[in-house]
């Protein structure tokens, strides 16, 4: 810690929840002059909500994940949301009640009995099977296999034409389950990294907010020094002192540090810099880079110059001394345990906050 120098000023790029809950943060922690940097003109980031005459339209973050972590805690967007008069506490849980299944080809929802059944069916035997790869202690065991498994069990108690629809409804829920897990397969999906995820949300309660999740945002942006339209396209935070800023629109700004809560490859080069020679590598090709040695790896790259003969190479690389704390990055992808959750991103937004007070003294 440097004891002496008090924090005097930060400034927060991006007003989503990660950014808004590291602005707060800092506030609480008393720090001068805190300021939001907003690339567009709305607070939330990817909680946008649309509001319809006779409802609220969530085009972005949906519901709260948990009512409690899995340490005991409140949810902290549970908690915010409290705190601004959006849910009592004791919330209705509506966000499947309503939800409706149709059949390729068709715009009516399956209505009859004996598919209802097979929805039901469907659906609770694919929930007992994420249940049971969350306890399995199998650290080589995938979910995805334990989803073949249950859909094969699944199938074999079926008859007539109703094994056909629990498969329809099984690729949906399968589906759904790889975009909330963020992976191309399931069975890239270890059973001990599902267990971890579940560990860390207090049951399975999800909870929608009826006014919308743009209400809760903007409630954490009352009071803050929030600027709009904003859009930040470098920051040299490798000078002495401080960091500065500069926008799309030619604004210049300054702090002591800075709290950046979106992707860095956004602004980590511009106009004249190097080409970034950089691929994410995602699906069954990581599986395949995965396997080769670093020798192979290399050979490949070696192969590039030949493939772009007149593509310009850097000749080389520079590297110097980080200052500490002068720039932190905060978002959901930097909460291991609740990564893809708006309680991820303001529990990072907290912690990158911590960091600096910790470093400054604040």
């Amino acid at each position: 810690m440097r004891g002496r120098t008090i924090m005097q000023s930060v400034i927060v790029v991006g007003a989503g929840f990660a950014g808004l809950s590291a602005a707060r943060a800092l506030e609480r922690l008393a720090v001068p002059r805190v300021i939001v940097l907003e690339a567009g003109d709305r607070v939330g980031g990817r909680a946008h909500t649309l509001r319809l005459p006779e409802m609220s339209l969530e085009l972005g973050t949906t519901w709260v994940h948990g009512l409690r972590m899995g340490d005991g805690r409140v949810n902290p967007v549970f908690r915010a949301a409290q705190d601004a008069g959006l849910l009592t506490t004791s919330p209705e849980q509506t966000v499947w009640d309503e939800a409706t299944f149709l059949q390729p080809g068709s715009r009516e929802p399956v209505s009859a009995p004996e598919e209802l059944l097979v929805v039901a069916r469907a659906l609770t035997a694919f929930d007992e099977a994420v249940d049971a790869a969350r306890a399995d202690d199998d650290a080589s065991r995938s979910l995805g296999e334990a989803l073949d498994a249950a859909q094969l069990s699944l199938a074999a108690r079926l008859e007539g034409a109703a094994p056909r629809l629990a498969d329809r409804v099984w690729a949906w829920r399968e589906r759904l389950q790889r975009a909330m897990d963020g992976t191309a397969s399931s069975h890239d999906v270890p059973a001990a990294a599902i267990a971890r995820y579940a560990a860390a949300v207090d049951g399975e309660v999800n909870v929608p907010i009826p006014a919308g999740f743009a209400s809760l945002a903007d409630a954490m942006a009352d009071g803050l020094d929030v600027r709009f339209w904003q859009r930040v396209e470098h920051i040299d935070w490798g000078g002495s002192p401080g960091v500065r800023l500069r926008t799309a629109s030619g604004d210049a700004w300054e702090a002591e540090a800075v709290v950046v809560t979106f992707s860095g490859a956004e602004i980590k080069s511009g106009p004249g810099s190097p080409l970034t020679a950089v691929a994410w590598v995602a699906g069954p090709e990581a599986r395949s880079v995965g396997a080769l040695s670093d020798q192979q790896v290399l050979e490949g790259l070696r192969l590039l110059p030949k493939i772009f003969p007149t593509l310009s190479l850097p000749s080389g690389a520079s590297w110097d001394k980080v200052t500490a704390s002068r720039l932190v990055l905060a978002g959901e992808a930097l909460a291991p345990d609740c990564f893809g959750t708006a309680q991820g991103a303001i529990l990072s937004g907290e912690r990158a906050a911590q960091l600096l007070a910790e470093e400054w003294g604040a």
